[in-house]
């Protein structure tokens, strides 16, 4: 790994300016310096050098010691720049959401938008089965402890059991009555109609789902529910698969729409027909898949966790 052309790059991408970019690739070779230090190898004054370091903490990419004099490192290089660039990407997501403020003044001017908000959970699901109606496959990204429908089971009695686990633990669509039985419902009837649907999950969402199972059913339900997971894997057109990345979003990606929502008290977001917008989002889509990890192996090695108990 080449860092010193990583720092190029956050210059370029990030705008960093020519202070900032001096001292992370003076602190590229060394453990830990002062700013008096740092000073001195950059030829930065002093008296402008506090401002730089104190932005460059700020935005995550360095740290700073509780020793006197206070000293400015790195630490783990690699780790800090991960760190950083989920930060950003967050912020992105964030930024993106809330443009639709900004696109609704555009929009009163009769200036074109490519993107309109989905406002509530009701204006959600329609859009969602309006999409499952509309289109054979669809693609899901589900980062933000959303489990796919098929985790539920088609039984009825689990899928509640479940839900109202949700409603404890977390506010989500998911957990809410009318609007989890109307998304519940147009899934299966996808499922059924054998439409295309891939997932993507993060490691952290398959997890709680694990927790959940073991709290709420006994070895032999547990079992059953896994086995209609991998019969329903096996005679469908539906692909899960596990990730370990994990942001606060949602996307449901069609060939002509996207939506992407994020989930919390009330569900909002953004959706498009934008072909271009669409693309690029599949294209993000396909690179997280390519890296991701089949659930077929995971559904066995839960079974296995069961029979062990």
């Amino acid at each position: 790994m080449n860092e010193l052309k990583i720092v190029d790059i956050l210059k370029e991408k990030f705008r960093l300016d020519r202070y900032q970019t001096l001292i992370l690739k003076s602190l590229v070779f060394n453990e830990k310096l002062t700013a008096k230090q740092l000073s001195n190898r950059t030829k930065i004054p002093l008296t402008k050098i506090y401002g730089s370091l104190k932005s460059l903490c700020g935005a995550g990419l360095i740290k700073v010691s509780n020793e006197r004099p206070l000293k400015y490192y790195f630490g783990n290089f690699k780790e800090r720049m991960i760190s950083f660039l989920d930060k950003k990407f967050k912020e992105e997501v964030k930024n993106e959401l809330f443009l639709v403020c900004g696109a609704h003044e555009l929009s009163k001017r009769n200036i074109s938008v490519y993107m309109r908000e989905i406002k509530d959970g009701y204006n959600f699901v329609f859009n969602v089965k309006r999409m499952l109606i509309k289109d054979n496959s669809m693609d899901i990204i589900t980062m933000n402890k959303v489990f796919p429908v098929i985790f539920y089971t088609k039984d009825e009695k689990v899928a509640e059991k479940i839900r109202n686990q949700e409603t404890k633990k977390r506010k989500t669509l998911m957990g809410r009555g009318i609007l989890f039985k109307e998304f519940y419902k147009s899934f299966w009837d996808a499922y059924l109609q054998n439409k295309k649907i891939r997932y993507i999950i993060d490691l952290n969402t398959w997890n709680i789902y694990k927790s959940y199972l073991k709290q709420l059913f006994t070895k032999n339900e547990i079992a059953k529910i896994i086995l209609s997971i991998q019969d329903y894997l096996t005679k469908t057109n539906i692909s899960i698969r596990i990730t370990k990345s994990e942001s606060p979003y949602c996307m449901f990606i069609t060939e002509t729409t996207l939506m992407f929502t994020i989930f919390n008290v009330y569900t909002s977001g953004l959706i498009t027909e934008n072909k271009h917008i669409v693309d690029v989002y599949g294209n993000l889509f396909n690179e997280i898949w390519k890296h991701s990890n089949p659930i077929g192996p995971s559904l066995e090695k839960l079974m296995y966790e069961i029979y062990q108990k």
